[in-house]
This record gives structure tokens, sequence and C-alpha cells, in this order.
């Protein structure tokens, strides 16, 4: 089947008419896809990653094509010592190199991200100057940590920007990859030895 036949296929599944006036003047024009009115159901069309989204105004539905970017995937995978995945991140660092990649315990129950004291050094935080005002509960003990948000981090190669982290007073030993991380991403998934991060 060729490509045409596809994209009109497709078109006829999400139920859409062809406008009687389909503009010319670019290639947005050449499948019946981009001419389409759009329905109630179906006000924007999302295609493959890759691939041109449609949106359509709402007076006289004439297109705009722009490129997707593709979806960003990362990986985790499931650490039995600690009876749950392990995450490589990369973190931004206030001495050179200037960032640094580690690994953080996932925890979707964490409300942030909570670093260990050996990754704050690593990032050049003074741990005897910071200011622990924020309390918080580990294992059943009451703590204390110091905030701030992070500009920029990496889940593999998902980029997050203005995440909120947690240093707490008392380590914790490995960092926690928490919500104020994860509530960013569209997805996670779980799949047996493997976790799965998507952006």
């Amino acid at each position: 089947m060729c490509l045409d036949r596809m994209v009109d296929a497709f078109a006829d599944w999400l139920g859409l008419e062809p406008d009687p006036n389909p503009p010319v003047r670019s290639w947005e024009a050449t499948s019946r896809l981009n001419r389409a009115r759009p329905s109630a159901a179906h006000p924007e069309y999302r295609l493959a990653p890759g691939y041109p989204r449609v949106q359509y105004a709402q007076d006289g539905y004439q297109p705009q094509i722009y490129n997707m970017e593709a979806e960003a995937v990362a990986y985790g995978y499931f650490d039995p010592q600690y009876d749950t995945y392990r995450v490589p991140v990369t973190l931004p660092a206030f001495v050179e190199p200037h960032k640094f990649e580690t690994v953080m315990k996932y925890d979707s129950c964490a409300s942030a991200v909570y670093l260990g004291h050996a990754d704050a050094r690593r990032m050049g935080l003074p741990l005897g100057k910071l200011t622990y005002a924020i309390p918080f509960k580990n294992a059943g003990r009451d703590l204390r940590a110091s905030q701030f948000d992070l500009p920029v981090m990496k889940i593999g190669q998902i980029k997050l920007e203005e995440v909120r982290v947690l240093v707490p007073q008392l380590d914790i030993g490995m960092s926690f990859l928490g919500q104020s991380a994860l509530r960013k991403l569209n997805s996670v998934e779980q799949q047996g030895d493997q976790i799965i991060f998507r952006r």
C-alpha cells in the first residue's frame, strides 16, 4: 500500500471529511489528512513522533503544519539489593566539570528529588552552610532538609527543567528520584526488571 493510500485510510479511520476548498499552495495539501476538516472528537491530530502535527484554527479550518519533536525515552533497571529501580541521571554542578552522572533510586512516593550527601558534595554544595528549614519524614523519622530548584537535570536523555530538590541534613545515602521530577514526564511504565520514562 502506497503512502497516500495509508494516509487516506488513516483519515477514514478518524472519520475526517474532505475540505471542499483545500489549500494548494504548499506540500501540506498533498494528502487528504492535511486538507480534512476537523471533527468534534479530533480538533487536532497527532501522528507518530517525527511526523507533522496538523492543527486547525477555528475560523476557516486552515491548517498549521509544524514538526513534532521525537518522543524522548529513558530507562532504569531493577536492583534487588534495594528492592526498587535504579535510574541513571545527569545533574548540574557548581564546580568543574559543571555536571556529573549518578544513579538514583526510583521512589514515586517521594515528593521531590532527594540528594544524598555524596551527590550533594559532587554538585559542590556546602553542606555545613545550608539552611535546613524544610521538615519531612523518612523511614518514620522526623528530619529537616534544605530546598532549592535545579535549573536543569537529565534522566537518560530526557531533559527536565526547574526541578525541586531537597538535601536532608541527615544523610540518606543514595539519592531518590521523586515526584518533582516524575510529574514532568508524560509516562512512567514498569516492565519487569526495567522501568521506562517517556516525555
